[in-house]
């Protein structure tokens, strides 16, 4: 009695096939996933350098910054760049603050100076009602 054994040469074409084809698969994500990590690199460092350019106005950079925590995969990025977005928000609350200090101090001084010149009136009818008599 013999036995078949091509039943052995499509079983073993079969695993070569399916290993082949994992292969394949693994080795595509691992290089989309160098790939990814190599235009994080390249394309980060560019970022930074615009969110901390000099003279960059205040919303441009916090747009800047709020891209970069979007994008980043790293979470120390992220956290400096939150921490920067934070700082840009508390020096615009304290520049509306004096902003509007600012305001106050000018009405209170309009104020003062109408006071100063209706006594200054006041003290020249009083003046000339004396030169009168």
């Amino acid at each position: 009695m013999e036995q078949d054994w091509s039943w052995l040469g499509a079983t073993i074409t079969a695993l070569i096939a399916v290993i082949v084809a994992l292969t394949t698969a693994f080795n595509g994500y691992f290089n989309l996933k160098l790939e990814r990590d190599r235009h994080a690199r390249e394309t980060h460092p560019k970022y930074l350098d615009r969110a901390v350019q000099a003279g960059l106005a205040k919303e441009d950079r916090s747009l800047v910054l709020r891209f970069i925590v979007s994008i980043s995969t790293e979470g120390s990025l992220a956290r400096w760049a939150n921490g920067e977005i934070e700082k840009i928000e508390r020096v615009e609350k304290i520049q509306e603050a004096l902003l509007e200090n600012n305001r106050q101090l000018h009405a209170a001084r309009l104020v003062r100076e109408a006071d100063r010149s209706e006594k200054d009136k006041a003290a020249d009818i009083r003046r000339s009602r004396l030169v009168v008599w």
